[in-house]
């Protein structure tokens, strides 16, 4: 009798872990608008593009962000503009997309250097490419 109890209660915490586990969100994204030019891991960014993170492609060692251009027109993000393997760095709790950029020269460009979602932990470091 004991061990069909210990079977059942094994089989139920797997399978809760399970549906937990697939709960989590593997994707994440924002629309996010540059109101100035703005260098993104290499490309130009400006007007209102759309970032997604995908941590089961970071977790493979590939390009885990990607940058897309929105059409305001048709509601809807377009054409990829960058993708980059992000470098995770632990942060407080973000309330906002948060954007931290960067000035090499007074009239040069900004760079951006990390970025976080909003309700995120993770700060996302950009790559200079």
């Amino acid at each position: 009798m004991r061990g069909k109890i210990l079977i059942a209660a094994l089989v139920l915490i797997g399978a809760v872990a399970v549906a937990t586990a697939r709960a989590v969100p593997t994707r994440q994204s924002a629309l996010v608008r540059f109101t100035t030019p703005t260098v993104v891991a290499g490309a130009f960014v400006l007007g209102t593009v759309v970032f997604e993170h995908d941590d089961s492609a970071m977790a493979r060692g590939e390009s885990c962000t990607t940058v897309y251009a929105y059409d305001t027109w048709k509601d809807e993000r377009g054409k990829a503009i960058v993708d980059f393997m992000c470098e995770p760095r632990q942060r407080s709790l973000a309330t906002k997309f948060e954007a931290t950029c960067s000035r090499t020269f007074v009239t040069g460009p900004q760079r951006l250097l990390e970025y976080q979602f909003a309700g995120d932990t993770e700060g996302h470091g950009v790559p200079d490419r």
